[in-house]
């Protein structure tokens, strides 16, 4: 995590410095660059409502001689209103129809992925053309120590113009860079739209919705004040959402799959269980994803790390009293004593007595508590 937090500070005073010291490279202005940045990160914190208002403040600032950003376009903005209104309409009145609020929660997890895309295609050229400057003249410095000679006068690749390859270079990196930033900020914002989708109470989306709105009109105002001081907030929250990528990036995966199975309304098709874990299950973090089975009085949990890695495997005794609990939007897996074992989902309700018949279980009933236990063991989990 140090490594993430340096690669903040980074950020911070490659957007906070202006350059001039690399001829080759053009530098941007320190006001200019700590808008850009802050920009960006409204747009990874909320990119369907950032890119609507700045779409509309483009529209109405235009004379009709300039080319406008693609967000600024008609047909950008009535999808992006019509969105806004049913979410707004499922954050409130949606709360008195549980079923069609859960359909349009899964909706808001998949728009937020579109609409970061999109946001990262509108704000990453301008947080990379900023810190361009300030890379450049790193990289500048670290080839100038390696080769022990003048890096803005002698520094050549295979033939290029001075400068020209560094240049290059730095915009990669910069590039590089300002995307790792982007996602990483985005990725806490979109664990808000999918905690909001799994949680089985009401309110709590209100909650959740009300704190990040908090968080993005205080980024707004602190901007408006001074550029600078939207930048120092904008880089705090970059380095919380470092801090906490792991974490982020399990719960991205596990309510990507989720939303996908009530949207696509998916079943499963083949004798493989898929499963997250729950509480440190066989020693692994929590929703790491993977296939679970029973063979030889022990429950055999195949995974891949970060989905792409070797096939691993953990076994686990069956525990006593092993059951399938039914959930609001996940089944799950629990022991005796309703702790949770794995997280099964959503394409599994309906389908837990074949689960527990495989795994060698049984099915738990709902019982008078059954709700207050699932509110439990989701306030629990979401940690």
């Amino acid at each position: 995590m140090r490594l993430f937090t340096l690669l903040a500070l980074l950020v911070f005073f490659c957007a906070a410095l202006p350059v001039s010291a690399a001829p080759a490279i053009p530098s941007a202005p320190s006001d200019q660059g700590a808008v850009s940045v802050s920009r960006a990160t409204l747009g990874a914190l909320s990119p369907l409502l950032t890119l609507g208002v700045l779409g509309l403040r483009a529209r109405m600032a235009s004379s009709g001689g300039e080319t406008l950003p693609f967000y600024a376009s008609t047909g950008f903005l009535v999808c992006a209103g019509i969105l806004l209104v049913l979410l707004v309409f499922k954050d409130t009145l949606g709360e008195l129809f549980p079923p069609g609020k859960k359909a349009l929660d899964a909706l808001d997890v998949v728009q937020n992925k579109i609409f970061g895309l999109a946001a990262a295609l509108a704000f990453l050229p301008g947080v990379a053309a900023t810190m361009k400057s300030a890379v450049g003249l790193g990289m500048a410095h670290a080839v100038n120590a390696f080769l022990a000679t003048d890096a803005f006068a002698a520094v050549n690749m295979a033939g290029a113009a001075p400068h020209a390859w560094l240049e290059t270079a730095a915009s990669v990196v910069a590039y590089l860079l300002a995307a790792i930033a982007f996602f990483a900020v985005w990725g806490v914002s979109h664990a808000v739209n999918i905690l909001i989708f799994l949680a089985p109470v009401p309110l709590v989306g209100a909650v959740l919705k009300a704190s990040r709105l908090a968080l993005l009109a205080a980024l707004a105002i602190a901007t408006v004040i001074h550029p600078l001081l939207g930048l120092v907030l904008s880089v705090l929250v970059l380095i919380l959402a470092v801090k906490t990528f792991g974490w982020t990036a399990r719960l991205v995966a596990f309510g990507t799959i989720a939303a996908t199975d009530v949207v696509c309304r998916l079943h499963p098709h083949n004798d493989r269980i898929a499963a997250f874990t729950a509480n440190k299950t066989a020693r692994l973090k929590k929703r790491v994803y993977g296939e679970l089975s029973a063979t030889d009085g022990a429950l055999r949990f195949a995974y891949r790390p970060f989905f792409c890695g070797p096939l691993k495997v953990r076994t686990l005794p069956i525990p006593d009293g092993l059951a399938v609990m039914p959930g609001i939007i996940c089944p799950a897996i629990v022991d005796r004593r309703g702790w949770t074992l794995f997280v099964l989902p959503p394409r599994y309700r309906g389908y837990e007595a074949a689960v527990a018949r495989a795994l060698g279980g049984e099915v738990e009933p709902p019982t008078a508590g059954h709700g207050v236990r699932v509110a439990i063991g989701w306030v629990r989990g979401a940690a």
